[in-house]
């Protein structure tokens, strides 16, 4: 998510958490887990954005974009994945206020890592210990604090969408399970799920094809993580969207499922969204940052940072150009890219509906930048500070940026 827009929707959301503080709430700070395969979060409470609607049905149709900015419009701020754990911190009618550890944002008051869901997306551990459930079969969180992946040997992560069968449901690459006892199905992982009518572990098997083998070193990390972008970006049946806040992949998406439509938002302004010709779809996709954080996790890199104003505090700036690698970054105001191939001068973001592109996709310098056709020139003018123009699908020109390389941490 760029960073004026996330700058304007802290303005607008301050005002509204001291709306939220004065209600009536239950405090809780209590742990939970996400039982649903994707579960979007907000920075405000959709009852007071929308008023009196149904805020399930609300959170289960957010729009993909809207083409300009609107808390209303599109209030998605994050995405969170089946296992992922989180701090219940307030109850408020159907919604809860959580606390998250493996990403943060950076404001004037440090590190911010609280959004709004619904409860449905969450119940408590408590709650499944009660219900006879093993806690230990359920993944530790990732945790920018204390960079848990090193003690997270018994776990693995899926880097493509799986299908549950037994419970239709379909999980997002990203998902974390813990191992279960090896079995004699070769070509498979066993693993524990955790299902939800009723609450019990379950086992199930994993193709062995689509998980994280662990790396050690932070240049087979580094591989990965590029090689992990490169498969997302070159789908052979179909695409992953761009999804303000989106931070996962359950499917390939075609062009004729995701649609322009008008909707009115405050002041009765008539706004346009792209979304999902369906009317009750959870948007699946990846905005710049999520694309990032997301296989940077799976790939035990730390990265913990959700929208691109954190990036560019929180990373090292590359100063040489012989420093420069596969896996690095590019920032420009308001979005991030991830160099993938400095020979062939290729490029990976997850870019805007309203760009023309609208998905992931792996893409050459001068598809992008007038007059930029290798990295050398575009490192060069980054040093420099001078001004260069982005493009658009029609290679129109869409504004003038500056930029900086950022080291991928090890």
């Amino acid at each position: 998510m760029g960073q004026k827009k996330i700058l304007y929707y802290c303005i607008v959301c301050i005002g509204l958490a001291h709306f939220n503080l004065i209600a009536i709430t239950k405090k809780c700070g209590k742990e939970g887990i996400v039982v649903v395969p994707v579960a979007d979060l907000t920075l405000a409470n959709l009852k007071t954005l929308y008023g009196e609607k149904n805020t399930k049905n609300l959170y289960n149709s957010l729009p993909f974009e809207g083409k300009r900015w609107s808390s209303q419009a599109c209030p998605r701020a994050h995405q969170l994945l089946f296992n992922e754990q989180v701090t219940i911190i307030r109850k408020q009618g159907d919604e809860i206020l959580i606390e998250i550890p493996n990403v943060f944002y950076t404001t004037n008051k440090g590190k911010q890592h609280r959004y709004w869901t619904h409860k449905k997306n969450i119940i408590e551990l408590e709650k499944l210990k009660k219900k006879g459930i093993d806690l230990t079969f359920l993944p530790q969180p990732i945790d920018f604090s204390t960079n848990i992946y090193n003690t997270n040997q018994n776990t693995v992560t899926i880097v493509e969408p799986f299908h549950n069968r037994k419970t239709g449901q379909t999980y997002s690459a990203g998902t974390r399970f813990v191992k279960a006892r090896n079995t004699n199905k070769k070509g498979t992982i066993p693993i524990f799920a955790l299902n939800t009518n009723p609450f019990r572990l379950k086992k199930m098997n994993i193709p062995k094809k689509i998980c994280s083998l662990k790396k050690h070193t932070p240049s087979e990390k580094r591989k990965q993580f590029v090689h992990i972008l490169k498969k997302w970006a070159h789908l052979h049946n179909g695409f992953i969207p761009y999804v303000w806040g989106g931070c996962s992949f359950t499917k390939p998406y075609k062009r004729g499922s995701i649609q322009k439509k008008l909707v009115t938002v405050e002041k009765k302004q008539s706004i346009h969204v792209f979304a999902h010709k369906n009317k009750n779809h959870i948007a699946k996709g990846f905005d710049c940052t999520g694309l990032v954080v997301r296989a940077a996790q799976i790939c035990e890199i730390p990265y913990f940072f959700k929208n691109s104003s954190t990036v560019a505090h929180s990373l090292d700036k590359l100063n040489r150009y012989d420093d420069l690698q596969n896996g690095d970054i590019l920032h420009i105001n308001g979005h991030i890219m991830v160099v993938s191939n400095i020979e062939k001068n290729k490029i990976i973001e997850a870019r805007s509906h309203g760009s023309g592109f609208g998905k992931v996709q792996e893409i050459s310098l001068g598809a992008l930048f007038q007059n930029i056709k290798n990295y050398k020139q575009l490192f060069a003018t980054c040093k420099n500070k001078k001004l260069f123009i982005r493009l658009d699908s029609q290679k129109k020109a869409t504004k003038k940026i500056t930029g900086r390389f950022l080291k991928l941490p090890a």
